[in-house]
């Protein structure tokens, strides 16, 4: 294992693939641990819904943090272009036209990975509402621009 290690980082281009990787994780991970602006302190453990998909992100919805969302959109998002494809003639199409087609293809699949996530966020907010019954920076019930300034922060 450790020759291989060693093959692996002898490799320029290899090498720099990898601690990129490595330095992205870290990212990800510092990001999910560095808390939403917007709350002050909460307990989701009467949530049972937070607490199921808290475990999934790995403790980032528990910590009501700024990448909570994680890469779920995109992948979900990339998962209903792929299934469209086969569904809708023209967009199979464009996925067998080239370079150019999936470029469309591309844009596309970012455009329902941003209305996922928005509709993932508006979720969230309103799962942390419930959960933290209005420790909201001092407002006694979330307004209409706490909302939009939560799910600017969590789908950012």
């Amino acid at each position: 294992m450790f020759g291989t290690l060693k093959r692996a980082f002898s490799n320029p281009d290899l090498r720099k693939k990898i601690l990129l990787t490595l330095l992205l994780v870290f990212i990800f991970r510092l990001g999910c641990w560095i808390p939403n602006p917007c709350f002050t302190s909460f307990d989701i453990s009467e949530n049972t819904f937070l607490t199921l998909l808290s475990s999934i992100s790995g403790g980032a919805l528990a910590n009501a943090s700024l990448l909570a969302l994680g890469v779920s959109p995109y992948i979900s998002g990339e998962i209903i272009v792929q299934l469209l494809t086969v569904a809708i003639p023209s967009l199979e199409k464009l996925a067998k036209s080239g370079e150019d087609g999936k470029k469309k293809i591309s844009k596309i699949t970012r455009f329902v990975s941003l209305i996922l996530a928005i509709a993932q966020a508006i979720g969230i907010v309103f799962a942390y509402k419930d959960a933290i019954n209005g420790a909201l920076l001092g407002f006694e019930n979330s307004t209409p621009l706490w909302v939009a300034g939560t799910l600017g922060v969590l789908i950012m």
